[in-house]
C-alpha cells in the first residue's frame, strides 16, 4: 500500500502538484522552498509526462482510469487543460490481455453457442465489446466486464481515498483539488458500472423513448444472453454521424440531422429529464438505411423537475449575462455559503460576462459556463450535482453540431437551438406565456420572470400530459 501511495505522489509531483502547493504556501518560507526544490527535481520532461498521463493511469489500474474519466468532466475542479488531457481516456482505453479473456470467451461459447471474433471491437475502463454471431449467422455485439474488475475498482478506490486523506492531513488548510464529491460519486457507481443489466435497462428505456422516431434506432437487447457480467445486443454497422462526405454521398441532409438531434436532446433533457450522456461521434452512427444509431448507455443523466427548471434558468441567465439573476438563483438553491463576499463574487461574474461581450465568441455559452465553474470553485460555491454530466453532454452535442453544420449553421450553438424550441413551444404547457418578453426583449422584468419559472410548480410539464 505504501509503495502505491508513493507512486501516486510521484505522479502528482511529475504533473506539477508541488509547484501548485508552493504557490499557496509562500508565507511558510521553509515549506515553500522545499516544495520548489521538489518541483524542480520532478520538472524534467514534465510536458512529456503530462501528455502521457492517461497511459500512466492505465498502468495504475482501472480505478484510476475511471476516476480520470470522471474528472475529465469536471473542469470546475481540475481546470480546462487537465480535463482536456484526461478526456482521451474516454476513447483510448487499452483492451485487456487476450490471454486473460480467451478462457472466458471459450466458456461463454460453450454455454451459449456464440462465436466470438478474436479481438474486441471496442474497449472501456470497465468492459470490452466483441463482435459475435449465433449459429444461424445473426451478428451480435457482446459487452463483457473485464476480469475481476469490481474487486480491482474497490481496491483502487480504497488506495485513492487513503492517499487523498494523507494529502489533506499534510496540507489541512489548502484547497488544491477537492475530490470528496468525485470520490463519493465514484464509490456510488461501482455497483452500477459492474452490473451490465443496468445498461441494458437504459438501452431499453431509450428505445422506448424514440419508438415514434423513424429516423432513430438503438440496439435491441438480447435478454437471454444478458446478465450481470454480459450484455448482448443487436449489432449495427454504420459510419460516424460527423462523416460529412459519406453523409452527402448517401444523400442525407446534415441540416435535417442537426435539427432532429437537437430536438431529441431538448425533449429528453428539459421535458423527460433523462438523456444519453455520452453523444460523441463514435456513439452515434448512420446505418445503411440512413437512421441514427445510438450506442453505449453506460453514462446517462437524470434531472428531476426542480433541477430541470433550475438548470434551464441558469443557462438562460448565463446566455444573457444576467449576474444578479445567476446569483439569486444559486442563493435560493442554497448553493452559496453565507460567508461569501457577494461584492467580490458579483465583480468576478461581471468580469466574465464583460469579457465575453467584447470577444468574438460573445455567444459561446459554454465558454461562459466554464468560467462560471472556475468562479464557483474559487468562492466555495457548490455546483449543482446534475451540472457536470449535463454540461459535458451539451459540450459534446455542440461539438457534433459544429462538425455537421453546413454553411449557414456554423454559428448556431446548441443553446441557440434550445432557445428556438422554447419560442416554438411557447403556447404549449412547457413554459408560461410570460416567457415571451424574455426572448423578444431582455429587460428588467427578466429576473422576476425566471425566478417565477423556477418556483412555479407547473413550469415543467410533459407535453404529452
Amino acid at each position: 500500500m505504501v509503495w502505491h501511495m508513493l507512486k501516486l505522489m510521484v505522479l502528482a509531483c511529475r504533473c506539477g502538484m508541488a509547484k501548485t502547493l508552493s504557490g499557496q504556501l509562500r508565507q511558510h518560507r521553509l515549506i515553500f522552498v522545499l516544495l520548489r526544490i521538489i518541483d524542480l527535481g520532478f520538472s524534467y520532461q514534465r510536458a512529456r509526462y503530462l501528455h502521457q498521463l492517461p497511459d500512466w493511469l492505465h498502468r495504475l489500474g482501472a480505478g484510476y482510469v475511471k476516476l480520470g474519466q470522471m474528472l475529465a468532466t469536471r473542469e470546475d475542479i481540475i481546470g480546462t487543460a487537465m480535463a482536456g488531457r484526461l478526456a482521451r481516456l474516454h476513447d483510448n482505453v487499452m483492451p485487456p490481455c487476450p490471454a486473460r479473456m480467451k478462457p472466458w470467451l471459450n466458456r461463454i461459447s460453450e454455454q451459449t453457442g456464440l462465436i466470438f471474433t478474436p479481438n474486441p471491437i471496442a474497449a472501456g475502463s470497465v468492459a470490452v465489446v466483441y463482435k459475435a454471431r449465433l449459429p444461424d449467422g445473426t451478428c451480435l455485439a457482446v459487452k463483457l466486464l473485464r476480469p475481476d474488475i469490481k474487486a480491482e475498482l474497490i481496491r483502487n478506490l480504497r488506495l485513492i481515498k487513503q492517499t487523498y486523506r494523507f494529502a489533506q492531513w499534510l496540507f489541512p488548510k489548502q484547497q488544491i483539488i477537492q475530490l470528496d464529491q468525485a470520490l463519493e460519486q465514484f464509490g456510488q457507481i461501482i455497483d452500477q458500472e459492474c452490473d451490465l443489466r443496468i445498461e441494458a435497462d437504459n438501452m431499453a428505456r431509450f428505445a422506448q423513448s424514440i419508438r415514434t422516431q423513424p429516423d432513430m434506432i438503438s440496439p435491441v437487447v438480447h435478454w437471454e444472453y444478458t446478465n450481470r457480467d454480459m450484455l448482448t445486443m443487436s449489432y449495427h454497422d454504420g459510419y460516424q454521424i460527423t462523416d460529412i462526405t459519406r453523409l452527402k454521398q448517401s444523400g442525407h441532409d446534415p441540416a435535417y440531422l442537426v435539427q432532429t438531434l437537437t430536438q431529441l436532446y431538448f425533449q429528453h433533457i428539459f421535458i423527460d429529464g433523462w438523456f444519453h450522456g455520452d453523444p460523441h461521434p463514435g456513439n452515434i452512427l448512420i446505418d445503411p438505411e440512413g437512421r441514427m444509431v445510438f450506442l453505449d448507455f453506460g453514462l446517462t443523466g437524470q434531472l428531476d423537475h426542480t433541477a430541470r427548471r433550475f438548470l434551464l434558468s441558469v443557462m438562460i441567465a448565463i446566455k444573457h449575462r444576467q449576474t444578479a439573476l445567476l446569483i439569486r438563483l444559486h442563493k435560493l438553491a442554497g448553493m452559496i455559503p453565507d460567508s461569501t463576499n457577494m461584492t467580490a463574487l458579483t465583480a468576478a461574474i461581471d468580469q466574465v460576462f464583460m469579457h465575453s461581450a467584447s470577444d468574438d465568441k460573445s455567444d459561446d455559452i459554454f465558454s461562459q459556463i466554464k468560467a462560471v465553474f472556475h468562479i464557483a470553485n474559487r468562492f466555495g460555491i457548490r455546483v449543482a450535482p446534475s451540472w457536470p454530466v449535463l454540461h459535458k453532454t451539451l459540450i459534446m452535442l455542440d461539438g457534433l453540431i459544429h462538425k455537421m453544420a453546413p454553411d449557414g449553421y456554423s454559428e448556431k450553438t446548441i443553446a441557440d437551438w434550445f432557445t428556438d424550441y422554447l419560442l416554438r413551444d411557447m403556447n404549449a404547457a412547457f413554459v408560461p406565456l410570460s416567457m415571451v418578453p424574455v426572448f423578444i426583449e431582455w429587460d428588467q422584468a427578466t429576473d422576476h420572470v425566471l425566478l417565477n419559472m423556477w418556483e412555479n410548480s407547473n413550469f415543467q410539464q410533459n407535453k404529452a400530459a
